[in-house]
């Protein structure tokens, strides 16, 4: 394939603008130069004039939920998104979306947690039997979910998760108390702290990120404590010294997902539907724009804000889009 040169055009490297008039060689797939004067070009080579644009980075989604759903990757790349981090997944779907992405440079990579450390009766089964009932294959695939109920089991979770090509590992302390909906017990099953700690530990032998989802303050508590190195949501309760110092002292990340939490308290509503006029039928599928109006009394978007900005001021890490240099 011919070479690229990318011409007159605003550099940025995910820190700092390098050039706002630079030039940069694309070869073999990599960036292979980076320079504010001309660059030698052959005229087979593609020639892009950058004029007025800004090359960044390529975007890595910190928190998806891919599926099997082709369409997702390829609408991500569309919009510079050249990663996605898949939250929880089928190992078959996951390995299938893997092939695909590994084969095509027309659609984002995929990293994944692959089946998350999920429990019996616990989160995501729980929301899954009351939004997903009609899927057949629904109960049959639950089946086949870990139950993690020891060290042991925790050691070979993450083993074979880690065979099966997951990237990192996910855990789930949700007992849906943040949430208004019908489950048929609350609090949903959730692992204790010793079960969390035991995935953590193994996630780390086995030279894995452990993240963590979890809504209320008391969850996020948990899994800091059990060593989690991030978490994949805000949660919901008002911001107070206890979480502050725990992130700090943990120095654990936060992905927030203030969109998602946003359309779960019916919020931001004219956002949402102001975007989604503006794209195109095809990149209309899998947008989630409905607002469900599901946060219990107490439990909110502002709070959710609040801790992001809080935690931001005290320095921790904070996952939006972030920014991977493509080498």
């Amino acid at each position: 394939m011919p070479a690229t040169v990318i011409t007159n055009v605003r550099v940025f490297d995910g820190v700092s603008v390098v050039f706002q008039s630079g030039h940069v060689l694309i070869d073999s797939g990599k960036i292979q130069q980076i320079s504010k004067h001309p660059l030698p070009t052959a005229p087979e080579w593609t020639i892009v004039d950058g004029s007025d644009s800004t090359l960044i980075p390529g975007l890595t989604d910190a928190h998806v939920h891919v599926y099997q759903d082709l369409t997702f990757i390829e609408t991500a790349i569309q919009y510079g998104v050249t990663t996605v981090l898949d939250m929880h997944n089928e190992t078959e779907w996951f390995k299938k979306m893997k092939a695909i992405a590994d084969e095509r440079n027309d659609v984002a990579d995929i990293q994944s947690a692959g089946l998350a450390a999920t429990v019996k009766n616990g989160w995501p089964s729980a929301i899954l039997r009351m939004t997903a009932a009609a899927d057949p294959t629904l109960e049959t695939r639950i089946s086949g979910w870990p139950d993690i109920t020891d060290e042991a089991t925790a050691d070979d979770y993450v083993a074979t998760n880690k065979r099966a090509g997951a990237s990192f590992i996910k855990l789930m302390q949700e007992d849906g108390c943040a949430l208004s909906l019908p489950f048929p017990t609350r609090p949903i099953p959730t692992p204790s702290l010793g079960i969390q700690k035991a995935v953590v530990d193994a996630a780390h032998k086995n030279g894995m990120l452990a993240v963590a989802h979890a809504l209320t303050n008391d969850s996020v508590l948990q899994v800091l404590d059990a060593g989690v190195d991030g978490l994949t949501h805000s949660s919901l309760e008002p911001i107070n010294s206890t979480i502050v110092n725990a992130f700090k002292d943990t120095k654990a990340f936060l992905i927030p997902t203030l969109a998602v939490h946003a359309s779960s308290s019916g919020e931001d509503k004219h956002t949402r539907e102001s975007f989604a006029a503006n794209l195109t039928d095809a990149n209309k599928k899998g947008h989630f724009l409905g607002c469900l109006h599901i946060m219990q009394t107490g439990f909110s978007i502002q709070n959710a804000y609040a801790q992001v900005v809080s935690l931001k001021e005290a320095g921790v890490d904070i996952l939006w889009y972030f920014l991977i240099f493509l080498q």
